[in-house]
Order: C-alpha cells, then structure tokens, then sequence
C-alpha cells in the first residue's frame, strides 16, 4: 500500500469561526426559500458551528445531524469567545457539548449517573439509562492543495453556497463554489439520503469539477468522536473490497453491539490508506480510508459511499446484516436505491396525509404567516415521520420517540410523557403504522413498571412508570416513580385508548394495553386517599406538568385525569364484559380538584395569584383529556384558559401555545385567538434554515430563564401537528364514535387536511370560513396489520359538536361527501360595535417573541401585543372591508403593562404612499388611567381575568377611513426594558357608543372612568408624525409582573452551568 503524506487539520472541526457571529434563525428568515410544489426548504446561507443550521436526517432506525457545510462531523463553538471559553452545551441532565450526533434507534446504554440529577437518593437503587451515539459516519472529506474540505471549510473560500431538503423524499443537498487556493476553483455537489424502504442503509455521493486539473484526496471517514457514551467494539477493513467499519457498544452494555460499514465505489488498487492511527483525531472506534484522484479541468468526478448499520438490539446478527446492507447498497447504486427510497416516503406522504394550506387554485395565500403554516405543516409531518418505523412484523418499532429525535442527544435521548401526550396524538390520527411503536414502548417497560409498583409499596396488581425512562424504565435519579409527576401514567392511558380507538384493532388492546391501563388505575386507586377537610380524594405530594410548582397537593391535571381514565377504563370493560374494582366509581366521582374561592381551578391546593406558570397544566383538563364535570363545565374551562395563558412563562416550552390554540377553537365564543395562539405555537420556536422546532422561544441561555434548549424539540412539533385534525377540524378520536368541530378562522382561506382515521376509517376534510366537506376514505394501507375499518360497508356514525352529549349525529358512507356547517363564532364580536376585531394588522416594529402585533384585536385578552421596548411602536389595521362611518371612541385592556402614552390615526392612506394632503385625525391619549392598579393586598387572589381596561370617547365623532394605526410608547410596570402590552384594542362605531360610555366591556362593569378627547385633523405624511411627541405625564408606579423561572424538565432552579472542556487542535504528519 502506498505511503503518503496527509494533512488533515480540518477534522477536528473545532476551530473556532473567527469572523462568525451568532445568527438569527427565527422565521421567516432570508436564509430560507420555500419550493411549495416540490416541498423543498433551501438555503443559500452557510452558517457554520451553530446547531440550529443543522439539518436532522433519519428512516425510523438510524439518525444524524447533519453539518452546514455538507456530509460531515461538527461541533458547535463558541462564538461569544471564539478563542476560549466554554463550548455551547445541550443541558440537562448530561451538560453535554452540542455536536452532530448519530444513533440507531434504541441504543441507550446504561452509566451511574448523569451530570444532573432530580433525585439523586434514587441513585443507589439503579444507575441511568441515557441515549448512546454511534460513530459520526456520513464523512466523505475533500482535500486539495492542503486545505481540507468539511464542516469547519473556511467559509471565506466558499460562494455560491446553497443546501436544500426535500420533504417529500428526504434528499439533503449541498451545492457550492470551493476555492481552495487562488488558482483553484472546484464545483462541489453533494447528496445524501438514508432509505426510507431500508432501515440499515444510507447513501452519501459527492460530485466535483474542478476548474483547472489538480490532484485530490477523497477521505471516507468513520468518525469515532460521534460516539459519545460507547465503547469501541471493532474496527477494520474487509479484504478485498473497499469497505470499512467500527463497531461500538452502549456503555456498560457489552453484550450490545451497533456495527457501521462503509463501501466506497473507488478502486480498491488505488486506495492509499485504511487504518485507525492514520486520521485526525485519534480514536479507538475511528476508522477511514482515502484515495487519490486526478480532477481534470472542467470532468466531474464522482464518489459514492453506501453505509449498512444494525445493532443487536434488533438483529440477532448485527455485523452481517450491516455489512450486507453496506455491500448491497454499492451494487445496486446511488440512484436505483434512491428511486426506492423516494418511492418509501411517497407512499407515506401523500397529498391527503399531509395538511395544506394552498389555495384550491394552486396558489399560497398572500399571507406570510399562512405561507408559514404551510411550511411547518409538512415539516412537521416529515421530520416527526423520519423518527419512527412502521409496524410491520419485524419487531424494530419499540423504542418511542426521544424529545430531539434519532438526531439528538437533547435530554439525554430519555423518552418522556411528551411521546404519548404531544408526538403520538397528531402521527396516530393519519399514520397510526407508524404511531404503534409509542403505546408498544410503554408495553414492553411494564414488566418494569410492576417492578417499580412494588418497590414503591403498590399491590401486585398495580404499575408505576418512571418520569424518564431509556432502556429498562426503572426508577431513576432523572426519573423519578413517586412523589413527582404521576400523571405520566394517566397519559400512557390516553395514548394507549387513543390508539384503540384510532384503529379499531381489539385484539390488540385487550392483549396488550388493556392489562396496562388496568394496572394504571389500580396505583391510582391505591395513590389517592380520601381527605375529610377538603372532601374528595386527594394525593399529598406530587408534580404536575407546570414544573415551576414542585411537591405540591392536589395537582388539578392529576386529579382529573385520574376522574376520566377511570370513566373510560369503566366504558371499555363495559363494552368487553370486563370487571371494575368497586371502588373505582367512588374515586372518580369524588376528586378533591383543588377549586379557588372564586370559583377558578386552580393548578393546585394552595396556589395563589403570583405564580408564573411554565406549562399550563390545567389547560390539559380540556385538551387532550376532555374532563367534564358538574363543577368543571364548558364555561369553566374557558375561563381557566383565559386566565392560565395570561400567566403563562414566555419561558415556557413550545408545545403549550398549539394546545391553547386547539382549546380556543373549541371554547371561545367570539375573536379569532386560536389563530394567534397557533402563530405562537411555531413562529416563535421554528428555526430556519430547516423550521425545526427549538424548546424555547429564545435560544440564549443567559436570557431565556436559563435553558439550554432542546434541539430539535419534537415536542413542539407534535404539539403544532395536532393543530389541524384537533384543532380547525375539532376532532376527538378517544370516545366512542368520532366527534367534529370545524372552525377555520378568518385569517385562513382555505385548508385541505389530512386524513384523520377512526376505527380503521378515514374522513379527508376540505375547509373554507364557512363549511367542511367531510369525505370517508379507503385509508387501509395506513393501518398497522391486524386492523380494517371497523364500518366496513355501513355508514359511519360521526358527532358533530362539543361533545357527544352536545352534539348532532350524522353518518357518512365509504367515497360519499358530506358538507357541514363550520361554527363561524369568529363573526361574534367579544365588545359589541368593535369596528377592527380580526382585521388584518401590519407592524414594522420589533416585538416580543409570540407577542404578535395581531394580538391587540384578535378579540382575547388572553393574548397580547408587546413591543420589544418602551420606546414608541405602532401597529396600522387595514379598515378596507369596513363601511365608512362615524368613530365615537376606543377601548383598551392593557394586561399587566400598561403604556404611559398612546395615539389612534385614522386615514386613507398607506404611509408608504401618502403625501402632504392626506387628511390624518388623530386622537391622542397621554395620561391613561387603568382600571386595575397593581394592589399588593390583593395581588395574590386567584380570581377570573379582569381587563386593566381604559376607556376614551371622541367628543366629536370622526370618520372612518382605510387604515387605522396604533401607537404607544412608554410603560407604566418597572423592572425590565420591554414594552408595553396591548391585550386588546377595540374602535367604535355607532353602536359602540353605550359601550365606550358606560365603561364596560364583555359586560363587565370596570373601575374605570370614561375620558373625552377631542380628535385633531391635520394633512401630511403619516409617517412625518412624530412618535416621540407621544407626552406621558403618569409616573410609572406599578412593579413589573413578568418573570423568568426554571427551564424546562428540570426540578430544581437551573444555574448557569459551566463545562470545563479544553480544545486541543493539532496537526498529524504522516
């Protein structure tokens, strides 16, 4: 073999990016682009050591981040201080740094601990179980004239950069300009896919031209840094053939092995090099091998490598199954396996199983946020579906969904409630094949989950599952049994039924889910204990969802999903002749929910008025659980949601605002802030290039109450792809028969949505504002086997409403259309004579992440405007759809941070367009009182949302002309640099008079006065109007209300944790 002498500096992929900063990847953003026709995102900007431009690939088995710059291993660096510092972590519980990671589903290992803990007394009863990496494989590296392309390329070298996904076929491409020395210029193309028909195969090919002819070297690289929490097993070559592989095993785990190989279509004669020691950086589970090639100028050379991967958790023989694949793969080529592959996701995503935002004439709607939706519709649905595997028979699909994904290590890889709460709902209703492997999870820890029932002092007959669970769903330091969040059980209930229902498979549930729920209720019925002081069935110690409130009594979410698990665990044994405990009705029946004297739910006995709130638990009560009760009606959930969105962190994570919007589409009765709470469950987390979701809504640590977010956050995701079939359809597939609710706000014109399944049974809808064409659908090659359509040739009975109890019964038969009447309570003014609720808003001004300018009158005060700083902001209100008419006045509900000063122009002109006669009144307001100062004595009672309100009334009716624009300035809260809030604005016309007069809104009386002022007209520019001559003469006197709280998962408050890494970059002469 021949011996030669390589420079390779580039692949530690660590040095720092000198002249790169942190960039901002919310959307919509410059970096990306949008193919509707071929669902493909793209991006012409290389931003390089930042994992949100990461790109995540995977088939349902194997999964990686991919590098900005291509194919290739890289690790985030610190920007702040490139030349020191601390690396970018992923946080809790490992602090590990962020790099491309890779995986094969299931390979979690097992170690003594995590860098953090929840309970670390658990610790002495059983070690962690975190999720593993394999080696970082896609490497297929180019160098020429000593300078090394990969993930840290020297972007100054780089032009005409563009990458691209397609989310119908799963193809990542980067295509660029490299100019690696100044008489060297090569046209560098790469593709990369893994087979969605193949789970054990991934295929990279690299073209380039070269402007003049040069020599080059082509490095097929094993990358052992990818395997974090391994050990290395093997490495090598295969005789004969160019071929290489590394092995490792999950810590502590030897009997656990994931073998990679990887077969390069060059010339085995020609290859120089295959060894461990002869590449950067040294590692025991590196592996790689490297040939030389002549570009000739203006020839494309081509270079393919074909990966096989398999672990022994689903192959009894691993290495020849991997090494199988890999081969195979190099036979049939780059191309014939990408037709199949292509083919795989065409099945899986096709027109009617994805929603669709596009208008019936082929176009997108002119609105931005609805070219948005559109987006993270199909991302959604694709990157949700490249984390799971079919059911099938193979036994594969075991392993859930981890909160990052077969790309991540966020989290550690643990699985949480997130799988079966927010992720599994919204894959199960259109690809339930697919959603099996969540309940089978669950299914396969319950031996398990007995285990820990006992140890925790439950009968035999009952099973407790861990708060994290990875291999063995043991009680854990990061995944506590008891004394934390239980309701983990009552949502593995839910998934469990959900499923049942959504496929109609009985066997199945009897068999396997059914023992399970059973078990569930049996520890709820041993947890509870009747408490005489407050009269129902309480739990002492406990967490719910909202993780700012840890070891509380009586969590509202816990109490009342225990009340509904048991009426359907009652409803299901009824339907198969199965027997009840006794006692299961009385605890139903009697939860102790923990009600405010005011009549409010509260998140738990004993909470008050003061708490900021991370994940609104309560808010769950209605969706997904659907708990009703003679204390806890329709009405009241309304409320609770009115009054919990308000005190809802911006600290939160992702998937809570989805839920909100799912919540407001059922239980509003006027305004349009569903569609404000959808564009908060995903504007304010998605990422570009990619739209992947990020935990929070800011990614900086120092500022966003101190998290490191997940990334991706398939949480988010689920949460956002259950918005449609949940949300504008209103579909409840847990009851028995499918209940509808269809509502598509004003500010969508149209949606065509995927096919929801029930009972083996499909209904595509099409929705306009008005109506829904429900069609039932043959959907049997979505079903996992053992399932058909429950209906078979009979009508399927469909409930139309709220509930089954409220709603009207319609049936529908195999290919028939039906059209229903949508529930339009869009059209319901929430402050009668309101002239503006719902109409279109612009705003050039910067504001708080998901505190959309839109907000100021979507009808809800739940939702709010909020400028990113006191200084003056304005929002314009396009009135075109509104007859002229006289203006009386206007209204206002501040929220919590009133402004000091405000203003209302009226005019008939854009300010881009106006000139020096445009007739502008102006009505100025620079002394606002508020009807609900802070007042410390009663700032801790929980009572239902009462609107800061301020009321003013023209003295002189003004006409009403195309445009309306707000603005204010100041703020009357202190403690912080932020705006003010506008919870709602509202302009009336002549029947808004009484209203304005009186001081009443929502016909509720308020503390405030009425003010008169008299409107001023002038002509000029609207934009020649100067903001800042807004005058505040109120001193600001109240205390800010906002806070920043823990991050997410986590029990105790976070810290600004530091990693005390050291980089060392070197080069090796050989």
């Amino acid at each position: 073999m021949a011996s030669i002498r390589v420079v390779l500096p580039g692949l530690l992929a660590l040095l720092p990016y000198c002249s790169a900063q942190y960039a901002d990847f919310s959307i919509p953003s410059t970096y990306t682009s949008w193919d509707n026709e071929a669902w493909e995102l793209s991006t012409s900007s290389l931003i390089q050591g930042q994992y949100q431009s990461r790109a995540p690939m995977g088939n349902g088995y194997i999964g990686c981040a991919l590098a900005a710059a291509g194919p290739f291993f890289e690790a985030d660096v610190n920007l702040t201080n490139p030349d020191g510092g601390n690396l970018p972590i992923n946080g809790w519980p490992l602090d590990n740094p962020r790099q491309t990671f890779c995986t094969v589903s299931g390979f979690f290992n097992s170690q003594k601990n995590t860098s953090r803990t929840n309970f670390a007394e658990l610790l002495e009863k059983g070690g962690e179980s975190v999720i593993a990496g394999i080696p970082n494989w896609p490497n297929l590296i180019l160098q020429v004239d000593g300078a090394t392309l990969n993930a840290s390329v020297d972007s100054s070298t780089i032009s005409d950069f563009k990458s691209t996904r397609s989310l119908k076929d799963g193809l990542q491409t980067w295509n660029y300009t490299w100019t690696p020395s100044p008489n060297t210029s090569l046209s560098v193309y790469y593709e990369m896919f893994m087979d969605r028909s193949q789970p054990n195969v991934a295929a990279v090919r690299l073209s380039v031209t070269s402007s003049s002819s040069v020599n080059a070297t082509v490095t097929d690289l094993i990358d052992g840094r990818g395997a974090v929490r391994s050990d290395p097993h093997a490495t090598g070559a295969l005789d004969n053939s160019s071929t290489i592989y590394s092995a490792v095993s999950p810590h502590w785990l030897g009997n656990i092995t994931a073998w990679i190989f990887s077969t390069v279509d060059l010339d085995l004669a020609a290859r120089l090099n295959a060894s461990d020691s002869f590449y950067l950086p040294t590692n025991d589970s590196t592996y790689g091998q490297s040939w030389s090639i002549a570009l000739n100028a203006g020839s494309a050379v081509t270079v393919s490598k074909y990966i096989g991967i398999a672990s022994s958790d689903g192959f009894s023989d691993p290495e020849s199954i991997a090494r199988d694949a890999s081969l195979e793969a190099s036979e049939a080529g780059f191309d014939e396996l990408f037709r199949g592959s292509s083919q795989a996701w065409a099945d899986i995503l096709t027109d009617d199983m994805v929603d669709d935002y596009t208008l019936p004439d082929g176009s997108l709607p002119d609105d931005q946020n609805v070219v948005d939706m559109q987006i993270i519709s199909k991302a959604n649905a694709h990157y949700l579906l490249q984390n799971l595997l079919p059911e099938d028979g193979s036994d594969l699909n075991h392993w859930s969904i981890s909160v990052g994904g077969l790309g991540s290590d966020s989290y550690a890889g643990l699985v949480f409630w997130d799988a079966d709460v927010f992720m599994s709902p919204g894959i199960a209703v259109s690809h339930p094949k697919y959603a099996a492997q969540i309940p089978k999870y669950r299914v396969m820890l319950a031996p398990q989950a007995a285990i820990n029932a006992r140890e925790n002092d439950f009968s035999s007959e009952a099973i407790i599952y861990p708060w994290t669970s990875g291999r063995f769903g043991n009680c854990t330091g990061t995944g506590p049994c008891v004394d934390y969040q239980y309701h983990l059980n009552s949502d593995i209930f839910l998934n469990n039924l959900l499923y049942w229902r959504v496929t109609g498979d009985d066997s199945w549930f009897k068999s396997q889910t059914i023992p399970v729920n059973d078990a569930v209720v049996q520890m709820f019925s041993e947890l509870v204990e009747y408490n005489q002081t407050v009269g129902g069935y309480s739990i002492s110690n406990l967490t719910d969802p909202d993780e700012y409130a840890n070891q509380v009594p009586d969590g509202a979410f816990t109490l009342a999903s225990i009340a509904k698990i048991i009426e359907w665990a009652q409803g299901y044994s009824e339907e198969f002749s199965l027997d009840v405990e006794a006692n299961w009705s009385s605890i139903a029946g009697n939860v102790a929910l923990p009600f405010a004297p005011s009549g409010l739910l509260t998140e738990f006995r004993g909470a008050n008025n003061t708490a900021v709130i991370k994940q609104d638990d309560v808010d769950l009560i209605n969706y997904p659980l659907d708990y009703s009760s003679e204390n806890y009606t329709r009405e009241d959930k309304l409320a609770s949601l009115d009054y919990y969105a308000v005190k809802q962190s911006p600290d939160g994570p992702a998937m809570t605002y989805s839920l909100y919007s799912i919540s407001a589409n059922a239980l509003s009765p006027s305004g349009c802030s569903s569609f404000t709470y959808a564009l908060n469950g995903f504007k304010a987390y998605a990422r570009a290039p990619w739209y992947q979701f990020s935990e929070q809504q800011v990614d900086n640590f120092t500022t966003n109450g101190g998290t490191n977010p997940a990334f991706p956050f398939m949480t988010g995701a689920g949460g956002w792809h259950q918005v449609g079939p949940m949300g504008w359809l209103g579909a409840r597939v847990v009851e028995e028969q499918l209940i509808l609710q269809p509502a598509l706000p004003p500010q969508i014109p149209y949606v065509s949505l995927r096919t929801v399944i029930f009972g083996g049974a499909g209904i595509k809808a099409t929705m306009n504002h008005t109506h829904t064409n429900l069609t039932r659908m043959d959907v049997s090659t979505y079903l996992p086997p053992n399932s058909s359509d429950i209906y078979g040739n009979q009508s399927m009975p469909i409930t139309i409403g709220f509930s089954l109890q409220d709603g009207r019964n319609i049936s529908i038969a195999l290919g028939e259309t039906v059209t229903v009447d949508n529930r339009v309570y869009f059209d319901n003014l929430t402050a009668a004579g309101n002239l503006v609720q719902c109409l279109p808003v612009s705003s050039e001004g910067e504001y708080q992440p998901g505190q959309f300018p839109l907000a100021a009158v979507d009808g809800a005060a739940s939702t709010r405007w909020q400028p990113s700083s006191p200084e003056p902001a304005s929002l314009t209100i396009d009135m075109h759809d509104v007859e002229y008419q006289p203006l009386t006045g206007v209204s206002f509900d501040w929220g919590r941070r009133p402004a000091t000063g405000a203003r209302v122009l009226v005019y008939n002109s854009t300010s881009g367009s106006n000139s020096s006669s445009t007739e502008i009144h102006t009505a100025a307001f620079s002394d606002i009182e508020i009807s609900m100062p802070y007042d410390a004595a009663t700032n801790d009672v929980v009572q239902e949302y009462q609107g800061n309100m301020s009321y003013f009334t023209f003295s002189t009716p003004i006409w009403s002309g195309q445009y309306i624009t707000l603005e204010i300035s100041g703020c009357q809260a202190t403690g912080d640099e932020f705006g003010a809030t506008v919870a709602e604005f509202n302009l009336f016309g002549a029947n808004g008079t009484s209203v304005v007069g009186s001081g009443a809104t929502n016909g509720t009386l308020s503390n405030a006065t009425t003010a008169t002022v008299t409107p001023s007209s002038t002509r000029g520019a609207v934009s020649s109007l100067a903001t800042a001559s807004i005058t505040a003469t109120r001193t600001p006197s109240s205390p800010s209300l906002m806070a920043s709280n823990t991050g997410f998962k986590t029990v105790s408050r976070p810290e600004v944790w530091s990693l005390f890494m050291g980089m060392m970059v070197a080069m090796v002469l050989l």
